[in-house]
């Protein structure tokens, strides 16, 4: 389990929960953070204001982080001095920014380890952060099945056709030859490995168009993805 980052001192004092190994199927995997919304919904945290905004906002308007950028940063620092894994729902790219921003920080602060933070979501995440995310040691986990659950209603309303294209970026991540993960965020949508598979390698939406063909991934790596170690379901979330 992760707990929420407000309660992880508090779920950090109770001795009685194994945190190396798992006793009963359980243990202390690290802490979740929540950075932002979720694109669907248009509270997802952008660089660039969304495509069609919602009736209440202004045409600037790109949602907004749930942490400000230096509390971000004490929470990751703590997490790495504590020796815990992050979990951090970054859907924006604004968001994934902030979050290689930590980072960046508290590696720079207490040196280079094996920590592997995890971006989950990476839904927008663009080209020159993926290169950062690599040297960090992020891990993204892509929310793939997007391309056809809200795909048309991120090319005609979210985002617009240019940066819907590069949602969940299978293929650029597998070309820097990055470790990253799969899933379905069940219960937002239903936990089905076949579909999401499919999703990897079809990318398309409902209206039966092709969503971004250059970030198709492989049969073989989207059957590896659902069947070995850089596939992962992830447990139910407040927003996606």
């Amino acid at each position: 389990m992760f707990p929420k980052w407000t309660e992880a001192d508090a779920i950090d004092a109770l001795p009685q929960l194994p945190r190396k190994e798992y006793v009963g199927h359980l243990k202390v995997g690290g802490v979740k953070i929540t950075q932002d919304g979720s694109p669907q919904g248009k509270t997802a945290f952008l660089t660039q204001p969304y495509h069609k905004p919602p009736p209440d906002q202004e045409a600037t308007y790109r949602g907004q982080p749930i942490l400000p950028q230096e509390e971000l940063n004490t929470e990751e620092e703590k997490a790495f001095t504590k020796g815990w894994q992050l979990h951090v729902h970054c859907n924006g790219d604004a968001a994934a920014d902030m979050l290689l921003e930590a980072v960046s920080r508290a590696t720079a602060k207490l040196g280079p380890a094996d920590r592997r933070p995890v971006m989950v979501h990476s839904q927008t995440v663009r080209e020159n952060p993926l290169d950062q995310m690599k040297a960090l040691g992020i891990i993204p986990t892509f929310f793939v099945a997007h391309t056809f659950y809200w795909g048309d209603w991120h090319a005609n309303e979210t985002l617009g056709q240019e940066r819907a294209e590069r949602i969940s970026p299978l293929r650029s991540a597998s070309n820097r030859g990055m470790l990253y993960t799969i899933h379905n965020d069940s219960p937002v949508v239903p936990p089905d490995i076949s579909p999401l598979m499919w999703s990897a390698v079809a990318r398309t939406t409902r209206s039966q168009q092709a969503l971004g063909a250059e970030q198709r991934a492989t049969p073989l790596l989207a059957s590896r993805m659902g069947t070995g170690p850089s596939f992962a379901f992830l447990p139910r979330h407040t927003c996606c």
